[in-house]
């Protein structure tokens, strides 16, 4: 008997450190900040998260159903493949996406508003 270590982009492992390893550079795909602002590896409080690369999105998933204090994220929020940017839109309690344009609008109006303030 062999046992195999498969992570979620399919790849084949024969050590569980290696498989583990290789899901940890996946996961570097995943940035999350929290609802001040600041960098976080925790589902449950990621305001504003970014996914970058095939599997990004399907690890990203993976992570919000292990997290016992997060909500599921549904297909039709984000779905398989789904690269980008999105906000946890706290009435709703789902994920938008936000497109980078109007990331850069609103972080040049709010820098002004802060600049007057």
């Amino acid at each position: 008997m062999k046992v195999i270590y498969e992570t979620i982009d399919g790849r084949q492992f024969s050590q569980p450190a290696d498989a583990e390893q290789h899901e940890r550079k996946l996961g570097a795909q995943i940035k999350m900040w929290d609802f001040e602002g600041h960098p976080t590896q925790d589902c449950a409080i990621a305001r504003v998260v970014q996914l970058k690369g095939e599997y990004a999105a399907d690890l990203f998933k993976q992570m919000n159903e292990q997290c016992p204090d997060s909500v599921p994220v549904p297909n039709k929020d984000i779905s398989s493949g789904d690269e980008g940017t999105w906000y946890w839109e706290t009435y709703e309690e789902r994920y938008v996406p936000i497109d980078m344009e109007t990331v850069k609008f609103l972080s040049k109006v709010f820098s002004e508003i802060c600049d007057n303030t």
